[in-house]
């Protein structure tokens, strides 16, 4: 049985495979119980460019928790702010498997929304996979109901 933390980084593999494939800056977010952290790393993925987090003096002494989305939104503001200082004005947000909700998406629309446009990727698997997954149930009932197997059954109840 796969437990929560392999499946999160099964997750986040798709997501940075995808990343690395199209040769672009990456901003990964970091999550704990007590903190967040961001890091943007380059274009191979071999440097971290910038990073900020929770844990740092700065962020401490203006927020009184760390694990909130106001704590989230002011490391988003300051992850963008060393990004745009070092010239990066696109970025593919690598949300590491984590859900985009609550602090993760505070941090990212801090950080996307203000100073740096987010790369246009649609790397977000849970709501395509709704839809598609119900189109393709639809489509095997379908194919089953007009499949031999059920197709033999209505010829019979019909000519009866």
């Amino acid at each position: 049985m796969i437990d929560k933390r392999q499946s999160r980084l099964r997750r986040a593999a798709k997501a940075r495979h995808k990343i690395h494939e199209l040769k672009c800056v990456r901003l990964a977010v970091h999550r704990t119980n007590c903190h967040i952290y961001a890091q943007v790393f380059s274009a191979d993925g071999t440097k971290v460019l910038a990073s900020a987090s929770t844990a740092e003096k700065e962020v401490r002494g203006s927020v009184p928790s760390g694990a909130n989305k106001n704590a989230a939104a002011v490391v988003g503001k300051r992850i963008a702010e060393k990004a745009k200082g070092l010239g990066i004005n696109e970025v593919a947000f690598d949300r590491s498997g984590y859900k985009y909700h609550g602090r993760v998406k505070a941090l990212a629309d801090a950080a996307l929304l203000d100073e740096v446009r987010p790369l246009g990727l649609d790397l977000d698997p849970y709501e395509p996979r709704v839809r598609r997954g119900a189109r393709r149930s639809i489509a095997r009932r379908w194919r089953a109901w007009t499949s031999g197997r059920f197709a033999a059954r209505r010829i019979s109840a019909r000519s009866s």
